[in-house]
């Protein structure tokens, strides 16, 4: 039996005011970009500082590495991604470049996707994707997008993820990343919760 240069074993990622870090051994490396091959994605409810989430967990591949991260589909960094992973070719790497911006308390995070060199676009938009209800109280206007969250979410349960199984069971050697260690990115150490610095509302 040869030497092993990994473990098989999921590497959890952060995403953290538009960087990318990978935390190995209490060594944390800062990425701007993740370059690897989708092989598993699915969604759960979860919980950060008090407040009731909703989240795509996202497993990559980079060679003989996997990847693993957590965003919460609501807001910039996880919405784009799934709104740009609509028109992308999943049997084929991905790049995922975050950004992020601060205006006085305002964040705003949000994600470019690449595959092949070209910038994707989102499939759907604020004019094609149902309207979030609105209510006023407190002086304050308040949106509930539960019913863009579910549309978003029943697209990709039906049109992507059947498609990400052949990428698992390929070997793989097939996958070709232009660069040999995968980008890193976002959540908290243990996988869990949502980053703190990404509270940009929908659209």
């Amino acid at each position: 039996m040869g030497l092993k240069t990994s473990t098989g074993q999921a590497k959890w990622i952060q995403l953290t005011k538009g960087t990318f870090i990978l935390n190995e051994n209490g060594v944390k490396t800062e990425y701007p970009a993740l370059e690897a091959t989708l092989v598993g994605l699915g969604f759960r409810d979860a919980e950060f500082e008090g407040k009731k989430t909703r989240e795509v967990v996202c497993t990559w591949r980079d060679g003989g590495d996997i990847y693993r991260l957590s965003m919460n589909s609501d807001g910039g960094y996880g919405r784009q991604f799934l709104l740009k992973l609509m028109n992308a070719d999943v049997s084929q790497p991905l790049e995922l470049t975050p950004t992020y911006e601060e205006d006085g308390a305002k964040k705003q995070a949000g994600m470019f996707v690449a595959q092949m060199g070209q910038q994707l676009r989102q499939r759907f938009n604020k004019d094609t994707l149902p309207k979030p209800k609105t209510a006023e109280f407190g002086g304050k206007t308040h949106y509930d997008f539960s019913e863009q969250r579910a549309f978003i979410e029943n697209y990709i349960t039906q049109n992507v993820i059947p498609l990400l199984s052949a990428n698992a069971a390929r070997p793989a050697s097939h996958d070709n990343t232009s660069q040999g260690n995968a980008h890193v990115n976002e959540n908290q150490e243990d996988g869990s919760g949502v980053p703190a610095d990404d509270e940009s509302t929908p659209f």
